[in-house]
């Protein structure tokens, strides 16, 4: 063994010998020791032809293990992996929706711009038309000049094809690795780019690999595909580029990190004008005129994969088609489900576009006046210290503090001051846990209640080596975020009229603005059929994702027309019945409620009046004495809103208003467009002027 070795390994000795003979005695002694007695050449010849011929077969059995064990089937192939939206329609087949992981707007060959397709080959691969997948003058190019020679400018091998099969089967990561393994893992994939290319090529014909590389390559900032990126860095669609636009993009291929237009702008310049070389090179022409141009990135936008029509609908919908494609068994030819985010599926559904306008128009104008009244009760009073003792107190700050910590700005702080010493512990740890263990500093009680097995392991870190600088993190931590939820800034808040408006404030009080506004959630559905013709689950889902229309919570008086609808249709109970605001008792057997016991229902105020109402009534105040109670807060407040040159008069009316409603314990319905009123004292709704009669007497809106 150690003789075929040494055969193996002579030809080293030789050519040492031959160039550099000094170097002989530096040479193994069992290689000195071989047989020399033929001449130099035959034996040259002879070891070499060995040394070739087992790495020959080395390379022989790597492609075999290759062609086993990584590469892709056919039936593979002709599905690759490129990611498509998939769309959702309303009830009459308008675009309302989509469900994209990657941006990407697929074009066809056709659709490529000119420019596109004259500097794509310019620069990647100018005899795309001419080989097979595999450029071998690329190949010898690269040998002789990259490797030997040492020019790193000369250009790469790699063909269009195997940029393709590049994309659809990325290399294996081979960061922290050694040098060997980096070798051996360079040449694995790219004897496997080799197989993918060739197979490629026998499947798809050229323009159709050029028009999957363009589709797939992805050119950073969220844009995948050369149409993607042309509407994101230039606004625009890739068929309208111009020359010195394309080639940007185009130079991009080789690295788009580093030729990042936002990032980069003086190298991705650059970049440019040598692809615009290349392209005068191959098409004999003289782009001078071009390379002095400046290249605009002013339409720079970075595209979301959110969309904003029927967000909260949307969201829903995407947990109840992954369980009805998994119900249906519905599957793709390679025995995979659907996937909704990348297989191009058209999904229609029963909402109906306009419908859904006109309750999100709703849902603004409603929820704006209410938002509106809500204020006018806590304009003087914070609801997070109100009414609340000393330990209330510490819950509500928790609360609010909560919610600043689940914010996006919050989370950089983290990555900046906590992630770094989390990252070298040897368990891992959540901020509560840090907290905690700090805590237990102070008061051994902390500890109480916690699982053992966590108490063991918060111990455990308490006394390691990492604890010093993890408290010393953590605590920074809170100063920062101290410091910068309490400084003003520039913040982006939710407005019922505009959507968004821009204020100066610190993070900490839109956090509290925010936790002030009220919600709600509206649906249409057919009863005929049970089809969801609309859907708003909140007021804004870039500012609020959770949705209200699936929760949990009880539902209040929003159960009332619900009743009364079926107490009208099914009991002939007629609107404009009146019954009187009593106590009742529902005996056991009375009726269709099966109760076992006697059921006396209450009014939420624990209080009857007496009086008489209709259906009407009911549904609109919910309760005679509330009305009452919100009447007397009105009249309460209205001198506040009083201005002009009669102020002083209607002020002392006002204390007259007062006066009588406080004494005066006679209330009566009055069936109106408005609301009910008391007999001495009415508002109009609609101009907000309060009269003194007992009639009412407005000057705007008589009646």
């Amino acid at each position: 063994m150690i003789n075929y070795i040494r055969n193996l390994l002579l030809p080293i000795s030789l050519y040492s010998n031959f160039f550099e003979p000094e170097c002989e005695n530096y040479l193994p002694l069992f290689l000195m020791s071989a047989p020399l007695n033929k001449s130099f050449w035959r034996l040259f010849v002879k070891y070499s032809l060995r040394t070739l011929a087992m790495l020959a077969l080395l390379m022989v059995l790597l492609v075999a293990y290759i062609l086993v064990t990584d590469i892709p089937s056919e039936e593979s192939l002709k599905h690759p992996d490129i990611k498509l939206a998939s769309k959702v329609l309303d009830t009459d087949g308008k675009f309302i929706g989509v469900y994209q992981s990657e941006f990407r707007s697929l074009i066809t060959y056709q659709e490529i711009n000119p420019h596109i397709k004259q500097c794509l080959l310019a620069v990647e691969d100018s005899l795309f038309f001419q080989h097979n997948g595999i450029d071998f003058r690329a190949m010898g190019r690269v040998l002789l000049k990259s490797i030997i020679f040492g020019d790193k400018q000369s250009g790469g091998g790699s063909t269009i094809t195997q940029q393709l099969a590049k994309q659809l089967y990325p290399r294996p990561k081979t960061k922290h690795k050694n040098v060997l393994y980096k070798s051996f893992a360079l040449l694995k994939s790219k004897i496997k780019e080799w197989i993918i290319a060739y197979k490629l090529e026998n499947l798809y014909g050229k323009e159709d690999i050029m028009t999957m590389y363009l589709n797939k390559f992805e050119f950073i900032n969220g844009a995948h595909g050369i149409d993607a990126a042309a509407k994101t860095y230039f606004g625009k669609a890739q068929k309208t580029l111009t020359l010195d636009e394309s080639a940007t993009l185009i130079g991009m291929l080789k690295n788009p990190s580093l030729y990042n237009p936002v990032r980069f702008p003086d190298q991705v310049l650059k970049r440019r004008n040598e692809v615009l070389t290349k392209v005068e090179e191959q098409n004999h022409l003289n782009l001078t005129e071009t390379k002095e141009l400046k290249t605009d990135f002013t339409a720079y936008k970075r595209i979301e994969t959110i969309d904003t029509i029927v967000p909260y609908f949307k969201a829903t919908l995407e947990n109840h088609l992954a369980a009805l494609i998994k119900e249906n068994n519905i599957k793709k030819s390679d025995g995979s489900y659907y996937d909704i985010y990348s297989d191009g599926l058209t999904i229609e559904s029963t909402i109906q576009l306009s419908m859904q306008k006109h309750a999100e128009a709703a849902t603004m104008e409603h929820m704006e006046w209410i938002q509106k009244w809500f204020g006018y009760d806590w304009v003087r009073k914070d609801p997070w210290t109100y009414g609340a003792d000393e330990n209330e107190k510490k819950i509500r700050k928790a609360s609010l503090e909560q919610k600043a910590k689940a914010s996006p700005r919050y989370e950089a702080l983290k990555k900046k001051y906590l992630y770094p010493i989390l990252s070298t512990l040897p368990v891992e740890l959540s901020e509560d846990d840090i907290r905690t263990i700090i805590a237990y500093e102070e008061d051994v009680w902390m500890m109480n209640g916690v699982d053992e097995n966590r108490k063991k392991k918060l111990k455990a870190i308490k006394k390691s080596k990492y604890f010093p600088k993890l408290k010393t993190s953590y605590l920074s931590l809170q100063d920062a975020y101290q410091k910068a939820f309490s400084t003003k800034v520039n913040m982006k808040i939710f407005d019922h009229r505009k959507g968004v408006k821009m204020v100066m404030m610190t993070p900490l009080d839109s956090v509290r603005y925010h936790a002030g506004l009220l919600q709600t959630g509206l649906i249409a559905i057919d009863p005929h059929n049970g089809h969801v013709k609309c859907w708003n689950g909140g007021l804004d889902f870039d500012f609020f994702k959770y949705d209200h229309i699936t929760t949990r919570r009880s539902i209040g008086s929003t159960i009332k027309p619900f009743l009364y609808t079926t107490a009208m249709t099914y009991k002939g109970i007629k609107p404009c019945q009146q019954y009187q605001d009593i106590p009742y008792s529902i005996l056991p057997g009375e009726g269709d409620f099966k109760n076992k016991e006697p059921w006396h229902p209450e009014n939420a105020t624990k209080i009857n009046t007496t009086l008489m109402y209709n259906l009407y009534h009911g549904l609109l105040y919910s309760k005679i004495y509330n009305c009452q109670t919100t009447q007397r807060n009105r009249i309460r407040r209205a001198p506040q809103r009083i201005t002009g040159q009669n102020g002083h008069k209607q002020r002392r009316k006002t204390a007259q208003w007062k006066t009588r409603c406080a004494t005066t314990s006679f209330y009566r319905l009055r069936s109106s467009r408005h609301h009910l009123t008391p007999a001495y004292c009415r508002l109009c709704y609609i101009c907000q002027q309060w009269r003194v009669s007992q009639t009412h007497s407005c000057k705007n809106h008589q009646g």
